[in-house]
């Protein structure tokens, strides 16, 4: 596990955990063994299979895209990363993780430390820069790195216009 910035970490598969507890909220970026382990423990969940919630867990079935996912999707894990976070008591500490902790982890922190104004938001490629100064590892798949690219403004804008469909 990597501190980056406050109460935000990112880590990797080894890192995960799945029972609540006072100190910590964690955002699973793993279809496998993480979302799966929450649809089918009865964790409330989307019809579309995007994303479950159990108490301080959120879960997202997110890959490494290649190729850019769909707005509804990507429009879909950013506001339920964003309305979790928010939603945390200030005290919680976020682990990020994902199975490497390499692309799709940070790639979720960076989201949350540009809407938090924790790091440059000027552009996409100068808030990876940032991010990468505090987290060398941080390396998004090319449908990831799209997606962050073409919807910076958005994504870290108080006025997000992705759609959002609560749970």
């Amino acid at each position: 596990m990597h501190h980056l910035y406050g109460r935000f970490y990112v880590g990797d598969i080894y890192d995960c955990f799945y029972g609540d507890n006072d100190e910590w909220a964690v955002v699973h970026a793993c279809p496998h063994p993480c979302f799966h382990h929450a649809v089918t423990s009865g964790a409330r969940h989307d019809s579309s299979m995007i994303v479950a919630k159990r108490g301080s867990h959120l879960f997202l079935n997110m890959r490494d895209w290649w190729y850019p996912p769909s707005d509804h999707t990507m429009g879909t894990i950013v506001t339920r990363l964003l309305s979790f976070v928010r939603s945390l008591r200030p005290a919680y500490n976020v682990l990020f993780h994902c199975h490497e902790g390499i692309s799709r982890s940070p790639s979720l922190a960076l989201i949350v430390l540009a809407n938090e104004g924790l790091i440059d938001t000027a552009s996409y490629e100068a808030g990876k820069r940032h991010l990468q100064r505090l987290y060398p590892l941080f390396f998004p798949s090319q449908g990831i790195e799209h997606y962050l690219k073409t919807h910076w403004g958005p994504l870290y804008g108080h006025e997000n216009d992705l759609p959002y469909k609560d749970l």
